[in-house]
């Protein structure tokens, strides 16, 4: 009986470690999502002030890169994941910054695209400041920072050449700018992924 008593409190232990972990890792991430939100803002209204505000922050909070750059990824249909695109959740293989992106790389802007500029705007809003974020948390890679530096230069540029092509309309320089943007995303992954 000892034995089952020594069982059962060890899971109950476990279980309520597993629990107190998650909640933990579900605060983090809002965190980290809100924080990136608060940027995409600044990012939008004051972008020179962007890169200073993600190096105070990441100084301060030492947040993990990866689950930053995991907002790029696709929206769940229940919310979860990354930010998707626009205010809705569609479970969409599309909705998601980082495979938006990429459609526009490939296929340009649909009509829905160029109805919803504003969503798409918000989105790489969104793309610079974890940019910014990702500039100031650099690389642990050896030798590699100067690579790293480059890479990061070319999504923040990339995210603005888009905003600037969706601003504009033109689906030729919106699939062109995305194409840039999604080569930076491709190049960087086949380094540091």
């Amino acid at each position: 009986m000892r034995s089952y008593q020594r069982w059962a409190a060890c899971a109950a232990v476990v279980g309520l470690g597993i629990i107190l972990t998650t909640g933990r890792a579900d605060d983090d991430d809002k965190k980290i999502r809100d924080k990136v939100e608060e940027l995409a803002g600044v990012a939008a209204k004051k972008p020179d002030d962007l890169q200073k505000k993600a190096e105070a922050w990441v100084k301060e909070a030492k947040p993990d890169l990866e689950d930053v750059m995991g907002l790029l990824k696709k929206r769940m249909k229940d919310g979860s994941g990354g930010f998707g695109i626009g205010k809705t959740a569609t479970g969409k293989l599309d909705d998601g910054i980082e495979a938006r992106i990429e459609k526009l790389a490939k296929a340009g802007p649909s009509d829905g695209d160029l109805m919803n500029k504003a969503d798409l705007i918000q989105a790489l809003n969104r793309t610079r400041a974890i940019a910014a974020i990702a500039k100031a948390s650099g690389t642990n890679k050896a030798g590699a920072a100067a690579k790293w530096q480059d890479f990061v230069k070319r999504m923040a540029e990339g995210s603005d050449d888009l905003s600037k092509a969706i601003e504009s309309g033109k689906a030729k320089e919106i699939k062109k700018a995305a194409n840039n943007l999604h080569s930076s995303c491709v190049d960087c992954h086949a380094e540091f992924r």
